[in-house]
């Protein structure tokens, strides 16, 4: 902050603080997603390299894969380790978890495989999800 000229301190502290929004405190992140998918279905959510989804389509694939992680036991209390790119199936990855109830341990998959190794024994995780290319 002492680096900043008065202007662009100006800008950072007030300028680009605009009024705060309130958002519910109840209310779960992939809730908000899929009321927003609702309220806006084609309008485009994610753009990734080359693959972009609207809100309807991304809505789609996270609660196909939800439901399939249902089926393997994800719920409440049970961990969901996502070992992906950075990707759209990556965020795929994250909202299928939080709809089937689980909690996502995101592992990058460039790690050295010792510490992946670790991390799945550490976590206990009965599900891993990553891409065919990683396998």
């Amino acid at each position: 902050m002492p680096l900043l000229t008065a202007p662009e301190r100006q800008q950072l502290l007030v300028d680009w603080n605009g009024p705060r929004a309130e958002f519910p405190r109840d209310l779960c992140l992939h809730d908000a997603f899929a009321a927003q998918a609702l309220r806006t279905p084609d309008a485009l959510a994610v753009i990734c390299c080359d693959e972009q989804l609207t809100f309807r389509e991304l809505d789609t694939r996270a609660n196909q894969l939800a439901h399939r992680l249902v089926k393997l036991g994800v719920g409440p209390d049970v961990r969901v380790v996502l070992c992906v790119e950075r990707s759209v199936e990556a965020l795929v990855g994250i909202l299928g978890t939080l709809k089937a109830g689980g909690a996502y341990v995101p592992i990058d998959p460039s790690y050295p495989r010792e510490w992946l190794s670790h991390v799945l024994t550490d976590t206990g995780a009965p599900v891993v999800l990553t891409q065919q290319r990683l396998r």
